[in-house]
C-alpha cells in the first residue's frame, strides 16, 4: 500500500463479502476496481486483493466499520452502517433517505443526467413516472453529487465468429433476431416495441424476438422465444448473437444508467431505445434508433432488416463511441470526481 493513496471503506447492503453474483454486486465490484486504480479500497474493513480467491475477503467477518483512519466511507443501501460511520461518508443516490442525505457528505450517481435531475429536482416539476418509487415530490439537497459512470466490462467486444456466438445464434433463430436482455417485469417490459415486432412478423416471419432473463409478472407472447438468464461471462456471445436489441421503455431511463446499453455498444449491436436523457447521454444526441411510438419501432426494424449497410454504419458508430466507456477512460474521469470530493471535505474541515 502506498502512503500517498487514499483509504476508502466500501460496503453494499448487508453483504459481508463480494461472492454474490447478482447484478448489483457485479456493478459495485466493477466500481471498486475502478476506484482501486487510484486509492486503496477496503471492503468491510479488509483491503481488497483482486488476485486472491474471493478477493481476500473473510465471509464470516461481521459487517462493520472499524476505527481505522479511512479518508472516506462509501455505502450502498445500508442506513444502519451509515449511521455508525464516524468518517466522511457518501451513499448511493437511491434509495432516498432524507436524514442520510442531510448528514452525509453527498451521494453517488452513475450518469450526468441523474446529477442534473437531483441538482434541479426542487426547481422543476418532475414527472411521477420518472421519480416514483425512488423519490418524493421534494428532496433534501445533497451536499455533493459524485458522478461514477458505468464502464464496459473487460472482455466485452464484437464476437460474431466465435463458436459460442454461433451456438446462441442457432438457438435464437435463423432469421433477423431481435433481443431483449435483462430484468423482465411490468416496469421494464418493452410493450410498444413488442407490438411493433408482432406487426412486422405478419409480413416477415423471419424476424424473431428473444427474451433473455428472469420473467416476473409478465405474460410473454407465445410467438416469442424465452431464454433463461446466462452467466455474465457468456454475455458477450449472447449479445453478439443478435441483429439488434430492444431496451426498457420505463421512464427511469431519464436518469438511470444502463450497463446493458454499454455492453451492446461494445459489441456493435444496435439498440432501439426511448430518447430518455440517460440514453441520449450514453448513445449520443444524433443516435438514429431512438423511438417514441410502436410505429417508429416498426419502421426502424424494417430498415435494419432490409438495409444491412445502414445497420453496419450504426454498428461502427457504436463501437467508436464505446471507447468513451472503456475501464481506463472511466477510471480517469472517476479519479477527478473523487479529487473534487476530497477538496470539498478538506475545505469543510478547514472552515
Amino acid at each position: 500500500m502506498s502512503a500517498s493513496r487514499r483509504r476508502i471503506y466500501v460496503a453494499i447492503g448487508n453483504r459481508r463479502d463480494l461472492s454474490h453474483r447478482g447484478g448489483d454486486v457485479l456493478n459495485e465490484t466493477k466500481l471498486y476496481r475502478r476506484i482501486s486504480t487510484f486509492a486503496d479500497v477496503y471492503y468491510n474493513g479488509q483491503l481488497i486483493d483482486w488476485d486472491a480467491p474471493g478477493f481476500g475477503l473473510d465471509p464470516d467477518r461481521p459487517l462493520g466499520i472499524p476505527d481505522d483512519d479511512f479518508d472516506l466511507v462509501y455505502i450502498r443501501n445500508n442506513p444502519e452502517l451509515v449511521a455508525s460511520s464516524r468518517h466522511p461518508t457518501i451513499v448511493t443516490a437511491y434509495p432516498y433517505d432524507k436524514r442520510i442525505w442531510q448528514t452525509t457528505e453527498g451521494v453517488l450517481v452513475t450518469t450526468q443526467a441523474w446529477r442534473d435531475l437531483l441538482t434541479e429536482f426542487n426547481q422543476q416539476r418532475v414527472k411521477r413516472s420518472v421519480r416514483r418509487p425512488w423519490y418524493p415530490r421534494r428532496i433534501a439537497s445533497p451536499g455533493h453529487i459524485l458522478l461514477a459512470e458505468q464502464s464496459v466490462s473487460p472482455g466485452f467486444g464484437p464476437e460474431p465468429t466465435d463458436p459460442r456466438t454461433k451456438r446462441f445464434r442457432a438457438r435464437f433463430g435463423s432469421g433477423f433476431t431481435v433481443g431483449y436482455i435483462g430484468r423482465i417485469d411490468p416496469t421494464s417490459f418493452p410493450y410498444a416495441a413488442t407490438k411493433a415486432v408482432e406487426r412486422v412478423r405478419r409480413t416477415n416471419p423471419r424476424i424473431t424476438l428473444v427474451f433473455v432473463g428472469r420473467i416476473r409478472d409478465v405474460q410473454i407472447p407465445d410467438w416469442a422465444v424465452i431464454w433463461p438468464a446466462e452467466p455474465h461471462e457468456n454475455m458477450p456471445f449472447v449479445t453478439s448473437a443478435f441483429d439488434c436489441l430492444l431496451y426498457d421503455q420505463d421512464d427511469t431511463g431519464e436518469w438511470l444508467g444502463s450497463a446493458k446499453v454499454l455492453e451492446a455498444m461494445s459489441c456493435g449491436i444496435p439498440v432501439l431505445a426511448r430518447p430518455h436523457a440517460a440514453r441520449i447521454e450514453q448513445l449520443g444526441e444524433n443516435y438514429p434508433l431512438f423511438y417514441e411510438t410502436a410505429q417508429d419501432v416498426e419502421r426502424l426494424l424494417v430498415r435494419l432488416e432490409r438495409d444491412p449497410s445502414w445497420r453496419d454504419e450504426i454498428s461502427a458508430q457504436l463501437l467508436e463511441r464505446s471507447s468513451r466507456y472503456s475501464e481506463p477512460e472511466v477510471a480517469r474521469r472517476l479519479k477527478r470526481e473523487f479529487e473534487r470530493l476530497f477538496d470539498r471535505i478538506q475545505r469543510r474541515r478547514g472552515s
